[in-house]
């Protein structure tokens, strides 16, 4: 149909209008080239652009139109699927990402209980300390010094029960009845 006229301006002015209009029905492309200089188009000029010859460059336009919205689609859809698997990712590392805080949450918990046990061993070394040193002796002390010793026995001081004077000491007397034990364990022998 374009190649058909010979003004270069119409030619222009139609190429636009399909670009701008792929889905122009013949009918219209004829409409926009009788407006377009009414007063140099008369009926001859008007019959040259013959029917068949327009609708055959209509159908080569569509079927080029076709293959481009075709490619297009094919684009789009390449596109729908790279961004359904971008979402697919960002819902994963969301996922991975609240794991990962809940995770710490849970860390800072048992952190928490740690130092709260080391603080309350702390405090009990502390006091079994304390504790311990007010029941020791002086420091300044030595085991070798002389302390005051007393007497179970007696009460004084000075000695040791062992080495108590006021203790009765038994004599030891043989029975006979050890003499008897004796010379049984040995006939036993």
């Amino acid at each position: 149909l374009i190649e058909g006229l010979s003004d270069e301006y119409l030619k222009i002015h139609l190429k636009q209008y399909i670009t701008l209009h792929p889905h122009t029905s013949f009918q219209e492309l004829r409409k926009v080239v009788l407006m377009w200089a009414p007063d140099k188009y008369d009926g001859l000029a008007c019959h040259r652009i013959s029917t068949d010859t327009t609708q055959e460059k209509t159908t080569d336009t569509n079927i080029v139109m076709k293959e481009q919205t075709a490619e297009q689609e094919i684009t789009m859809a390449e596109m729908i699927r790279g961004l359904t698997q971008a979402v697919s990712e960002l819902q994963q590392f969301k996922r991975e990402t609240e794991t990962l805080r809940q995770t710490d949450i849970q860390q800072a918990e048992i952190i928490r209980e740690l130092t709260q046990t080391v603080k309350e061993l702390l405090e009990f070394k502390r006091n079994y300390e304390n504790r311990v040193q007010t029941g020791r002796p002086r420091e300044g002390r030595r085991r070798d010094e002389q302390r005051d010793r007393r007497c179970f026995n007696c009460g004084r001081s000075g000695h040791v029960a062992a080495a108590c004077r006021q203790t009765k000491h038994h004599p030891q007397h043989s029975s006979s009845s050890d003499d008897d034990h004796r010379r049984e364990t040995r006939t036993l022998q």
